[in-house]
């Protein structure tokens, strides 16, 4: 399997923000994207 073909992990959600594994690589996503600050 190659690593781009890796499924992502969830390792941590909170109300704001997930924290995400995939292969060697981990970043941080928005969980309510959809908002804008005025």
């Amino acid at each position: 399997m190659n690593r781009h073909d890796t499924p992502p992990t969830v390792v941590y959600e909170g109300k704001y923000q997930r924290m995400v594994v995939r292969g060697t690589w981990e970043y941080s996503e928005r969980v309510h994207a959809g908002g804008l600050a005025a």
